[in-house]
């Protein structure tokens, strides 16, 4: 229950995010909200919101690093959860 509380506070300090940006009439990207989102960080004293930008941060971060792969153009097949996958090199 814990984690669904952070996962919801963080969609809300992402929003915020984002409105910050656009009440100061600056370009909204995950490059900004990131850099946003870390400001808010430094600045909060709250544990529960520090906790929730943490996981924002990782969040954006996260989608920062999909779109890089997706603009790249590189394609890998995933392995399903469930299939196994042999590591060793014969």
């Amino acid at each position: 229950m814990k984690k669904e509380k952070y996962e919801k506070l963080s969609e809300i300090i992402i929003g915020e995010a984002v409105l910050s940006q656009l009440r100061e009439k600056s370009s909204v990207s995950w490059h900004a909200i990131l850099i946003k989102l870390e400001s808010f960080l430094h600045a909060e004293l709250n544990n529960e919101k520090i906790c929730a930008a943490m996981l924002a941060i990782q969040n954006v971060k996260k989608e920062i690093n999909l779109n890089s792969f997706r603009l790249s153009g590189n394609r890998v097949t995933m392995p399903a959860a469930n299939d196994s996958i042999n590591i060793n090199k014969n």
